[in-house]
Order: structure tokens, then C-alpha cells, then sequence
């Protein structure tokens, strides 16, 4: 049988298409909403794309059956779901789409990525426009400096040591943080922040003072090993960039081990 594709326009310049075959499942979410949940176009391994359908109150089913109907038995290979631009949908009860597609997450700075033994990031669409972006972080390698709040990094004094740019295009509007320590940090100081400033220059054991605008999202004290730590609040301007500072500054060494796993939520 002949692939189908699925098309969404989520207004001016919106438009992606999906294969049918890569449509996980349709979810009522609401009263008058239904989310269709897809494979990572951009090929993402563990992250889902969410095509959200506004729908008449009550029509859910029905709207869920013309699109299963029209996949399995329509002749068209090219199947309009909802384009919002002509206002044409494949049952009457839709009234608008929008789309969020996972996609690759932060990207870190050369302080980070010339340090780090692994540095990660991802998105994911978590749903009802909510997504969310992790990064986790094998910290050796990395070195935390002689004073508190000074900036983590390539040990030397290496620029650029953030782990990545907060924009709201690919993170949302934040609305949580949640970071952990997957596996104990050692060599380096134990207490370990998640800080933010107007720079992406910032360097390795350079103090966070002599960024712009900064502050701190998390203050986590010694981290213990599968005990997160949260924040909802506090949370830094659009375009500004995330770092890690030693909270202490009484271990000014190169970390040997630790994994952290930092998660951000936000509403698109």
C-alpha cells in the first residue's frame, strides 16, 4: 500500500506533513481538544511531536474517527488534517491546529563541550503545550573554581562555559526546573548551582558577579545522589545564558565523576 502523508498549517509559515505510519496515537486531552502525538520529525530518538486539535465541544470521537477512517481508507496520499491558513480540515468540527515538534535541546558552550566527558541535551512535547528540555552533564573533566558562585568549566579558565541560551521558541515560557544528580559529583565541589547571566562569554572559575543581570535558579547546597532539587520561580530574562557555579568555593579541583540531569519546563 502506497505511504500517506498527513498535513498540518498552524497558521502563516506553520506547515510541517508527517507519515501516517509515524502517528503514535490521537489522545482527548479536554473538553474541545485532541493531541496527535508523532515521531520526532527532525528524527529525535525519544522525543514526540505534538499536533494539537482544537475541536467542537463533544466531537472528539467523531473527529477521531474521520481521521483514523481517512488514513486507513482514503485514496488520498496526501491527507489535509487541518489547515488553518484556508480553513480547511478533514472534519467540519475542527477549528484550528497548532503544532510543537521535539527538537534538539541546548547547546552548550566551548567551556563546556572542551571539559565535559558528555554533555546532552533534548525536547520534548510533553503535551497541552507544555515542553520539556533536558540536559544531562558527565561533569568530568569539568573543574569548579576557589570562590563561591564561581563558574564551572574547562579547567583553565576556559570561555563560554554555559550549557546553553534560554529562548522561549524552544523552551516555552518557563514554569519549573527540576535538577539532579544522577551520580555523585567527586573531586569538585559537591555544592552545585544552576546560575544565569546577560554573557555567553563567561569563564572556568571566573566569579558570576562579573557577568550582567545574573542570578540563581537553583541553590542546591551538597547535592546527594537521587534527591532533585526544585525550583518555580526566579527563572532568568529571554536570550540570557545558563551556567553551573560551586556554590562553596571551597573545592577548587577537577571534577573525576558526577552526573547531572537538568530538566526545564515551559509552556509554549
Amino acid at each position: 500500500m502506497a505511504a500517506k502523508y498527513l498535513f498540518f498549517e498552524a497558521g502563516s509559515d506553520g506547515a510541517i506533513t508527517y507519515a501516517a505510519e509515524n502517528l503514535i496515537g490521537i489522545d482527548q486531552v479536554g473538553d474541545g481538544s485532541i493531541e496527535m502525538k508523532f515521531k520526532n520529525v527532525n528524527g529525535v530518538s525519544n522525543v514526540s511531536d505534538v499536533v494539537t486539535l482544537t475541536v467542537t465541544s463533544a466531537s472528539e470521537q467523531a473527529v477521531m474517527k474521520a481521521i483514523s477512517e481517512a488514513i486507513a481508507f482514503g485514496k488520498d496520499q496526501f491527507l489535509v488534517v487541518a489547515d488553518d491558513d484556508a480553513g480547511s480540515y478533514v472534519h467540519s468540527d475542527i477549528t484550528a491546529c497548532s503544532v510543537s515538534a521535539g527538537e534538539g535541546g541546548l547547546t552548550p558552550g566551548s567551556g563546556i563541550t572542551a571539559g565535559a566527558a558528555y554533555d546532552k541535551s533534548w525536547t520534548q512535547a510533553l503535551g497541552g503545550g507544555v515542553v520539556k528540555t533536558s540536559v544531562f552533564i558527565d561533569l568530568t573533566g569539568l573543574a569548579s573554581g576557589d570562590n563561591g558562585d564561581d563558574i564551572i568549566g574547562d579547567d583553565g579558565g576556559v570561555a563560554n562555559s554555559h550549557i546553553g541560551q534560554y529562548t522561549t521558541d524552544k523552551m516555552g515560557t518557563l514554569f519549573a526546573v527540576v535538577m539532579e544528580a544522577k551520580e555523585l559529583p567527586a573531586g569538585g565541589d559537591p555544592d552545585i548551582n544552576l546560575v544565569f547571566a546577560d554573557e555567553a562569554t563567561l569563564a572556568e572559575n571566573t566569579a558570576l558577579s562579573a557577568g550582567t543581570n545574573t542570578g540563581t535558579v537553583i541553590n542546591s547546597g551538597d547535592l546527594v545522589a537521587g534527591t532533585p532539587v526544585y525550583a518555580h520561580a526566579g527563572f532568568p530574562s529571554v536570550n540570557q545564558y545558563f551556567y553551573l557555579s560551586n556554590g562553596t568555593g571551597d573545592h577548587e579541583a577537577a571534577y573525576t565523576g558526577g552526573n547531572l540531569l537538568i530538566e526545564f519546563y515551559g509552556q509554549k
